[in-house]
């Protein structure tokens, strides 16, 4: 009987925090994503989006969400050793893994912020 391999077609990875920061020319650095407090909230505010409150994501996390999501790990799912023991326990023999956020930094409207991103 063959066996069949699953592919995870849709897994993230959180980018280092400052990696953007290191890498951009500093005239676009304020337009990076960053969190606000308005009234007491805090929102995720990335350009070309609608500001999305942080608060209600984290209350609807679950404790297997912080682990399958690598929210409890500092390394936000980069430690490949992590990893692949993560879609092992699930029985997967691969994954498709798309960036966090930087798929929020490609609505800006800006082509050469755009380019500088990419």
């Amino acid at each position: 009987m063959t066996q069949i391999k699953v592919i995870s077609g849709d897994s993230h990875v959180q980018e280092p925090a400052e990696m953007y920061a290191a890498r951009l020319p500093k005239e676009f650095l304020s337009r990076l994503p960053h969190v606000e407090v308005i009234d007491g909230i805090p929102y995720r505010m990335v350009e070309g989006r609608k500001p999305r409150r942080l608060d209600i994501a984290e209350a609807r996390e679950t404790e297997e969400d912080r682990v399958r999501e690598f929210r409890d790990d500092d390394s936000g799912g980069r430690d490949i050793q992590k990893r692949i023991a993560d879609i092992a326990r699930d029985g997967i023999f691969g994954e498709i893994v798309y960036p966090n956020e930087t798929l929020g930094l490609h609505m800006s409207q800006d082509a050469s912020y755009e380019f500088a991103v990419a």
